[in-house]
This record gives structure tokens, sequence and C-alpha cells, in this order.
């Protein structure tokens, strides 16, 4: 595989289509973007400053999740996340009651989760809507397991399209 070989023959053109609006159009520009920045998986995030329109990746521990109703009707999640100071909320509305019961047990109080999204602010709280996640203690207890979760999460520069995770 050459190097200037277009990345929609690599990968799926969805995939190819946000890396595309990132500026990655070939293989070349895909091995050259590397991460801004590397995250402790041991370590949380401060969620002190998140300004409205950022697009962030924390790491960060659950807090527990509840499933309601909006003014409209329709059933939403709400997750909560917190770097032991402060809290960040996580949006999901769904048709399926049963897969947002799913999410919620998911985000059950005690777990490190990895979450990236777009900061809106709903009064003075910090909200991401649909952020994608992954948590961080999904692994079995081998010794290779245990071993790769200790290493640093690359950040990379990302986009609502594409998470980090996605492009490492």
């Amino acid at each position: 595989m050459a190097l200037e070989t277009p990345l929609n023959r690599v990968i799926g053109p969805q995939t190819a289509k946000a890396l595309g609006k990132l500026g990655l159009h070939t293989v070349s520009d895909l091995l050259r973007h590397y991460p801004r920045r590397y995250l402790d998986p041991g370590r949380m995030t401060d969620l002190t400053d998140l300004p409205e329109g950022d697009h962030i990746t924390v790491v960060a521990l659950t807090q527990g999740a509840t499933i309601g109703r909006t003014r409209t009707g329709r059933n939403m999640l709400t997750a909560t996340v917190s770097d032991g100071r402060r809290e960040l909320h996580l949006g999901f509305f769904g048709t399926n009651r049963g897969l947002l019961a799913s999410r919620e047990h998911a985000f059950r109080p005690g777990r490190m989760a990895l979450v990236t999204g777009t900061v809106k602010h709903f009064g003075d709280r910090p909200f991401l809507l649909h952020p994608d996640y992954q948590f961080l203690d999904d692994h079995s207890n081998s010794h290779e397991a245990l071993e790769r979760a200790r290493w640093p999460i690359p950040v990379y520069r990302a986009s609502s399209a594409i998470s980090s995770w996605k492009i490492a």
C-alpha cells in the first residue's frame, strides 16, 4: 500500500468522509495526524472550564444515570460523570426504552469512562448530548489486558463525526 493511497480505498467510506473533514485524505495524512496530548487512564480530567462549543475528551468517574421524559414526551437518559469536584452531564434521547435502560446500567456509579463530545450549557450545567464513550474498566483479567489498561490514552484532534479513539 502506497502512502498516497486515498483513505476511502483503505477504510469505509463513512470513516473516510469524517476524516476528510479533518483534512485527512491519504494514508500518509492519517499516519502524520499525531495526538494532541495523552491522558492518564488513572487520572481524571479537570472539569473546571468547559467552554460552550468546545469538542472535548475527558476521563471521569461515573456517578449514575436516570431515565426520564422531556416536556415533549421523549425518553431521555441523563448520566453524570465527575472529576471528584465538578460534574458533567451526558444526555441521550431515544425511542427504545430498553436501549436507554442498558445505557443506564452501563453508567452505574464508580466506573472510569472516556467521554467525547461537544459542550453545551443548559443553565449553568455543562452538558454533552449523545457523546461517544467507552469504559476504561472493560477488559478481562488477563495480564495483557491489565497492562494495556495502564497505557496513556492518545487524544487526537477529532470532531463530532469521528471520535479520538476511532482515529487511534
